[in-house]
């Protein structure tokens, strides 16, 4: 193209051919999204189907999602687009919706609240035509959360 109209024109059919090349990758690109996300569904089910499997997918998803897997730059560190391409996975897979709730905890850690304040705070309301304040089991509402802190 860089010769002139004359050499462009010659080539016109070796250019057309390049671009129906490249269309048949363009074209099917979506179908080989969905294939590649039909498998990756199929191996998280897999693994889900454990009694082991959904404490596994949630660490495998924070392996996933702290982007330490993958191939490497010349520097040893992971390349940005497999970093990328696990965050993706982690963000549009359900079989991680825990560890994208955690890192979007961790994440807005600074504007929360502590824990302690929170469940001081905590009110509770019966259902029915009239407000009517409920009494509230905080230390059970605090195990509950130091379990979960624990497991997670």
């Amino acid at each position: 193209l860089d010769k002139g109209e004359g050499n462009a024109m010659l080539h016109m059919r070796d250019i057309a051919f390049e671009l129906i090349t490249l269309g048949r990758i363009f074209d099917e690109l979506q179908v080989f999204k969905n294939i590649a996300a039909v498998k990756i569904t199929h191996i998280l089910n897999h693994c889900q189907d454990h009694d082991w499997g959904f404490a596994y997918l949630f660490k495998l998803g924070m392996v996933l999602e702290q982007g330490e897997v993958g191939d490497k730059d010349i520097d040893g560190s992971v390349t940005a687009a497999d970093q990328r391409v696990a965050k993706v996975i982690v963000s549009q897979f359900r079989h991680f919706q825990d560890v994208v709730t955690f890192v979007w905890n961790e994440q807005t850690s600074a504007t929360q609240k502590n824990v302690k304040t929170l469940v001081e705070e905590v009110t509770s309301y019966a259902a029915s035509g009239k407000q009517v304040s409920l009494p509230i089991d905080q230390s059970a509402l605090r195990s509950a959360f130091d379990e979960y802190e624990k497991e997670y």
